[in-house]
């Protein structure tokens, strides 16, 4: 599919960047097709840690597709509040919009999608990979994320000696509506 975008806006290659479960995307990306990626840009990474079978079994367990697609919009809601550590009118927009998600008649396809890239995180390990990725990459991370520590990212960089990691202080999960003033400064 990204393939397809870049021939409808003619496009050769771009700096292509993902948080969390779309970094691993963008990550896979520029494995399979290094000439379309210039630059990587990785927000809160995943797949900067290799999940054994009881921890992938624990993680999948906490978050069953079942539960799911009954969930309301205010507990889904609360599984989103401890991403941030500053509350600004974009952290605010951006809860309302989850808590937004249950109640729409395409949830029951969202959360199967939710389950699906929870089970393949799990899955997607790039702690090998590390060496083959062609262009240069910008991590930034926010130095309070409890959902993929920024510990990830630190001992990741021992073998990633063409990356470069920014640390974001008080910043959760999401920098790029945490602090987007400062993510784009950094890119």
């Amino acid at each position: 599919a990204l393939d397809q975008l870049f021939v409808e806006c003619g496009l050769n290659a771009a700096t292509i960047a993902g948080n969390s479960f779309g970094s691993q995307i963008a990550m896979l990306f520029a494995l399979k097709r290094p000439h379309r990626v210039e630059r990587l840009v990785l927000i809160d990474p995943g797949g900067f840690h290799r999940y054994s079978e009881q921890e992938r079994a624990f993680t999948l367990s906490r978050m069953p597709v079942d539960w799911l697609r009954s969930i309301n919009g205010s507990t889904f809601r609360k599984l989103f509040e401890p991403l941030f550590l500053i509350s600004t009118l974009d952290t605010d927009a951006y809860l309302a919009k989850q808590e937004a998600k249950p109640s729409r008649p395409d949830w029951p396809r969202m959360a199967n999608a939710a389950a699906r890239s929870i089970k393949l995180h799990t899955e997607l390990c790039f702690l090998d990979d590390f060496n083959r990725f062609q262009c240069p990459v910008l991590i930034l991370w926010g130095q309070r994320d409890w959902v993929v520590p920024v510990e990830q990212g630190r001992a990741a960089m021992k073998e990633f000696s063409h990356a470069r990691l920014i640390e974001i202080p008080e910043c959760g999960h999401l920098p790029q509506i945490e602090q987007p003033d400062r993510v784009l400064e950094e890119i």
